[in-house]
């Protein structure tokens, strides 16, 4: 029924990613298990109680953020996040103030009146929480810069220019700012000409509304809660108590965590249209197929080639690691042609190189950051790539195509063996680990002990050998592998105290120090024919099975093998040891 629709479809937001409901309970879902991920890791750690005021803060954001979505309009669109700040202040919003102070979900009414005890605040505890919920505009990564979280008095200046002026004077003040810009880095002449007329039209509509611009959204309830609204409002974020401190860090902490939850959010299969239709990426040609039917039940196919669209319909994993990594895994890399496959990967990497960005730089923080000594990750975040077990060559390419994008990705980018086969398990442990970080020196020892268990170590390059594998510590009694279970790692204890049980009947048996584990089933295609437990902690080192077969995997030929029993025998009878 919207006539700008048939204009131009592929633009048009009904064709762009759905943030309606089942978006904002996804994002309210990757709230919670985004804090739980950066407690201590990319943000100063938090107890108990004040990471479920974070929680609780961060889902009421999440509902809140894409409100304004459900206008189809460009300004809607741009407008969304500064809409759901100022509905925050609107007298309809009153209903739903009382019942979030009523519940106190999260103990976010018992926090912010434990605040005002130590605070001079000259309003209501309902105004303040007011405030903390209209901070929600700082979601949008495309519209508002993470500085603004970096920085108390630019973050205070935006919000109260937003509270206090109409959403199309907004618009057409960034509409003039975007224009002007554009302007000065176009080169082509009708190009300007377009832009020049843009920008006249822009101006004209914005001295218009100079008279108009007070926003009659929040105008009564600015009015009723505050006294000085420009002056008295926000108070709390220059209140240098340590309560204060942490309360304000707390909600700035979850304000990131929003925006990276956001970035991560669920595509691919999981992912409709803004008017709900199915998006698939069409392994014939590389295009998007989205599946329109109409209120009649009639179908209709619409094949596009809009890059965004179809670089997301094939992502089907975007998530953060618990060791503060990125990770990326696809639906298929198995294209009929290789111009369909190159088509699909130049579409997903600037999507990825956008979603890495979104994340990364959320988490990047000002020198003076309250506990940025004590944060477990120090070093850059890395942009994990899972192999497509289709075609190897289809992440390889979005690998190219990153860096042509962003060079800076070189040193960032890992790719991971496939693990969509792998037990849940091994996987979540794998991405729960820390990368393996030893020294060149420590290396070497490592290698020289596997050389001492009999392995062929003379291919191992210290440098390669450790690429993708990551270090994790075994609890008593925990499970590393299961009989019958499919093979994606194999696992390499730097201590005893695994204990291996074999089918077939046969007797328990230890797994001593530097020995491989697991290496059996991979090389076969198999699955696992033990299940091995650890009596005791045992750190290992988990190696995914690209990296096992590329960089670890030697036999010996018969030649080989009879020097290097040769060399043991007189070893042994010489009395030495190495």
């Amino acid at each position: 029924k919207d006539p700008s629709f048939l204009v131009d479809m592929e633009s048009h937001i009904a064709l762009y990613g759905d943030h309606g409901k089942t978006h904002a309970r996804d994002v309210a879902k990757l709230v919670l298990n985004t804090l739980d991920k950066t407690n201590g890791t990319l943000i100063r750690y938090r107890e108990p109680y004040r990471l479920n005021f974070m929680k609780s803060f961060g889902v009421h954001k999440a509902f809140l953020q894409d409100i304004g979505m459900i206008k189809f309009s460009d300004i809607g669109r741009k407008m969304h996040p500064e809409f759901a700040s100022q509905v925050v202040f609107s007298e309809d919003f009153d209903k739903y103030i009382d019942i979030i102070w009523s519940e106190n979900s999260g103990n976010m009414s018992w926090r912010i009146m434990n605040l005002c005890k130590n605070i001079n605040v000259l309003y209501s505890k309902k105004a303040l929480l007011r405030e903390c919920l209209s901070l929600v505009f700082t979601h949008s990564k495309s519209a508002h810069s993470v500085e603004q979280l970096n920085y108390p008095k630019l973050l205070r200046k935006q919000i109260v220019d937003m509270l206090t002026n109409n959403l199309e004077y907004l618009y057409y003040e960034n509409k003039i700012e975007s224009l002007e810009i554009s302007l000065k880095n176009s080169n082509e002449d009708v190009d300007r000409k377009k832009l020049e007329l843009n920008l006249k039209e822009a101006k004209n509509r914005f001295e218009e509304l100079q008279d108009y611009k007070d926003c009659s959204t929040t105008k009564n309830n600015i009015e009723n809660l505050y006294n000085n609204f420009n002056k008295d409002s926000f108070s709390w974020f220059f209140e240098e108590s340590e309560e204060a401190l942490d309360f304000y860090d707390d909600i700035i902490d979850t304000l990131r965590t929003l925006r990276a939850a956001d970035a991560l959010r669920q595509r691919g299969e999981c992912s409709k249209t803004a008017a709900g239709y199915q998006m698939y990426v069409n392994t014939y040609n590389g295009n998007l197929t989205i599946i329109m039917v109409d209120k009649d039940q009639r179908v209709f196919i619409l094949e596009s080639a809009r890059p965004i669209n179809l670089g997301e319909a094939n992502i089907q994993v975007s998530d953060l690691t618990k060791s503060g990594d990125i990770y990326f895994a696809f639906i298929t890399g198995l294209f009929r042609s290789d111009a369909a496959m190159e088509a699909a990967a130049k579409a997903t990497a600037p999507v990825i190189n956008s979603i890495f960005l979104d994340v990364s730089e959320a988490f990047t923080f000002p020198s003076n950051y309250r506990g940025i000594e004590k944060l477990i990750k120090h070093t850059p975040i890395s942009l994990m790539i899972e192999n497509t077990s289709t075609n190897l060559n289809f992440t390889k390419k979005i690998g190219e195509e990153l860096l042509k994008i962003n060079p800076s990705l070189n040193e960032a980018i890992q790719y991971v063996s496939p693990l969509s086969q792998v037990p849940a398990e091994e996987k979540t442990r794998y991405l729960s680990a820390l990368p393996y970080t030893a020294s060149l020196e420590e290396r070497n020892e490592t290698i020289h002990e596997i050389g001492l268990r009999g392995y062929k170590t003379k291919q191992m390059d210290p440098e390669t050998l450790f690429n993708g594998t990551r270090i994790y510590t075994l609890t008593e009694k925990e499970l590393l592998l299961s009989s019958g279970s499919p093979s994606g790692f194999v696992y390499l204890p730097f201590s005893g105290g695994l204990v291996g049980y074999p089918n077939g009947g046969f007797e328990a048996f230890q797994i001593p120090s530097y020995s491989i584990v697991g290496e059996a089933s991979l090389l076969s295609g198999g699955r696992r024919n033990a299940t091995v437990i650890s009596e005791h902690a045992v750190k290992i080192l988990i190696i995914p099975m690209d990296t096992y077969m590329t960089h670890w995997y030697a036999a010996y030929t018969p030649t080989e093998l009879f020097e290097v029993f040769k060399l043991l025998y007189h070893k042994e009878n010489d009395g030495t040891s190495n």
